[in-house]
């Protein structure tokens, strides 16, 4: 009976707390903090003679513990995907709850709440999450055999982005976004919420110029751009795409002379 009524009692104490401290934050301002993929953040909170804490967060519709602190009393068991990735910087006897949270991912993309009860006190934090594991990328296909006079397809890729990009083909010589019924999109999400994305673009050969493709992130407005590409002409295609056109393209050069002066010697 007492070990039942002592679960009881740290039951109603972390339903208590969670009431109080969703009515504790209720017209405090969110501080954005913005995190990497797989590295951390650092969220302050301080509060002098506090003696219990507790770091929230609220993820489909349920409240998840991030971390606890009760000075002599029993805390608030901590959330499973919390576990062994938070903790408390500096000594919380001395006022000082502010916590770091590792390995993040797209799903710590909430908005976090740290609560202290005797005195009162809550501080809001939203987490911002980014990932881009490199710049877009355009390329042709490696299948396609390219006839002069015919429409080109240009293809930009990036893998590894978080949030959901925006992404835009764009010439650079005036400017301009390129028409969209040109383009085909495909935003695809990994298991591990990073999308990779995947761009066609088809063009006639002489407006291949100075084209980019870029991605927007719509929460910072941060702009990634591609390199320029000028892979083709309206004669055909230019040995500018790898090592191996360029080598042919020097080899068919060097050639000539060499061709010719052996030649020339045969006939003397």
């Amino acid at each position: 009976m007492e070990l039942r009524m002592k679960a009881l009692s740290l039951s109603l104490w972390v339903v208590g707390l969670s009431t109080v401290s969703a009515s504790a934050c209720n017209g405090v301002r969110e501080q954005n903090v913005t995190g990497q993929v797989g590295g951390q953040v650092i969220l302050p909170c301080y509060q002098n003679g506090a003696k219990r804490v507790y770091w929230q967060t609220e993820a489909d519709s349920e409240v998840e513990v991030v971390n606890t602190f009760c000075a002599g009393a029993p805390c608030g068991k901590i959330s499973a995907r919390y576990v062994n990735r938070s903790h408390f910087l500096d000594e919380p006897l001395k006022g000082n709850f502010t916590l770091r949270l590792w390995a993040l991912g797209p799903r710590d993309e909430l908005t976090y709440q740290c609560v202290t009860q005797d005195p009162l006190l809550c501080h809001r934090f939203q987490i911002n999450i980014e990932a881009q594991q490199g710049r877009p990328k355009i390329s042709v296909p490696e299948t396609r055999v390219h006839k002069p006079g015919e429409e080109v397809i240009l293809i930009c890729t990036v893998r590894g982005v978080y949030p959901k990009p925006q992404l835009t083909w764009v010439n650079t010589r005036n400017n301009t976004d390129l028409p969209q019924n040109r383009v085909q999109t495909r935003a695809e999400e990994g298991a591990d919420g990073l999308y990779n994305v995947t761009s066609t673009l088809r063009l006639q050969p002489n407006n291949t110029d100075h084209i980019i493709c870029q991605i927007i992130n719509y929460k910072t407005g941060r702009v990634t751009q591609s390199d320029k590409y000028t892979g083709f002409t309206d004669s055909g295609p230019l040995y500018t795409r790898g090592a191996g056109s360029t080598l042919h393209t020097c080899l068919l050069v060097i050639g000539i002379p060499v061709f010719t002066q052996y030649f020339l010697s045969l006939t003397l």
